[in-house]
C-alpha cells in the first residue's frame, strides 16, 4: 500500500473507459455491467459492480410517463441512483395534467424517504393523508410499493471470472476455483467491498478473512453518488497483479460511474 506508486492512467484506457459506459448512459445498471466488462477486459481478470444495500436507498424522484389513455409508467429513482419502472392501469383517463398532479404529490409526500419503510401499512397511511386523490391512486400507490421492493434488492453485476481459470502457474486451478466460488456468492463479497472504510481499497491475500482465499487480491474503488457511497467496484485476481494498473483504471472508473449516475437521476 506504502510503495506502490501514482500512475497517470493512459490515454488508451480512458478512451476504452468512456466509450464502455457512454454505451450505457441512460441505464445506471447497464452502467455497472460495462464498467465490469471493461475493468476484466483491461485488467485481464474478473471485475464486480455492486450497489449499497436498499436498507441505505431513499426515494430520490417519482416520475410518470403516459403508455396510452388508461395506462401509463411509475419511474422510482433512489438516492444510490437505482432507478425501477412499473406499469399502471387506471380505469379512467390519465392525462397529463393528472400525472403531474400525482407527481407532485408523491414527490412532496415521498421524497428523501427510506425504501425499507415503504409498507404496505406505510402505503395505506399515505393514501388516507391524501384525502380524496386517494381515490385516484391505488393502482399507482401499488405500483410504487413494487418498484420500492425492486430498488432495495442489492445489484451485483459479474465479468472475467473465467480469466482466473487461466493465469500463470503460481495461480493454479484449486486458487481459481475457491475465487470463483467467492465471485459466485455475490452476498459474501458485496459485504466486504462495502465494509471497506476507504474509497479505494487494496485487499491481499490474508486481508480478505478467508484462509481459502490466501492466494488472491481484491483491489476496488466505491462510486459516489451526492456525497452518499451508492457501491462499489473491484478487480479481483491473483496476489501477483499489476497493482499500480488496476488501481488507476479503477479509481477513474468509479469517479466515472459516479458522475453519469449522479447527471442521470438529477435529469
Amino acid at each position: 500500500d506504502s510503495l506502490m506508486g501514482n500512475r497517470e492512467i493512459s490515454y488508451e484506457d480512458k478512451a476504452l473507459i468512456d466509450e464502455a459506459l457512454l454505451i450505457a448512459k441512460g441505464d445506471p445498471e447497464r452502467v455497472l455491467i460495462e464498467a465490469t466488462k471493461v475493468l476484466s477486459a483491461l485488467s485481464g481478470l474478473a471485475a464486480v459492480a455492486t450497489t449499497s444495500p436498499g436498507n441505505d436507498a431513499r426515494i430520490h424522484k417519482i416520475k410518470f410517463i403516459s403508455v396510452s389513455r388508461y395506462i401509463s409508467m411509475l419511474i422510482l429513482i433512489t438516492s444510490t441512483g437505482i432507478v425501477k419502472n412499473k406499469l399502471f392501469h387506471c380505469d379512467y383517463v390519465l392525462t397529463t395534467e393528472i400525472l403531474n398532479v400525482f407527481e407532485i404529490a408523491l414527490n412532496e409526500k415521498l421524497s428523501g424517504f427510506p425504501l425499507k419503510d415503504i409498507t404496505p401499512a406505510f402505503i395505506q397511511t399515505t393514501a388516507i393523508s391524501l384525502s380524496d386523490l386517494a381515490l385516484l391512486l391505488p393502482n399507482v400507490l401499488a405500483a410504487l410499493m413494487e418498484a420500492a421492493k425492486e430498488a432495495a434488492k442489492t445489484f451485483f453485476a459479474l465479468e472475467g471470472q473465467m480469466n482466473l481459470l487461466f493465469l500463470n502457474e503460481d495461480f493454479d486451478i484449486l486458487n481459481a476455483k475457491n475465487a470463483i466460488r467467492f465471485l459466485l456468492s455475490g452476498d459474501e463479497i458485496t459485504a466486504l467491498l462495502l465494509s471497506r472504510p476507504n474509497k479505494t481499497a487494496v485487499l491481499i491475500g490474508g486481508e480478505i478473512g478467508n484462509p481459502l482465499l490466501s492466494n488472491i487480491s481484491i483491489v476496488s474503488a466505491r462510486y459516489m453518488i451526492s456525497d452518499q457511497v451508492a457501491g462499489s467496484l473491484a478487480i479481483i485476481g491473483p496476489t501477483r497483479m499489476d497493482y499500480a494498473k488496476a488501481t488507476t483504471v479503477i479509481k477513474y472508473t468509479s469517479d466515472s460511474v459516479s458522475d453519469i449516475i449522479t447527471e442521470l437521476i438529477n435529469i
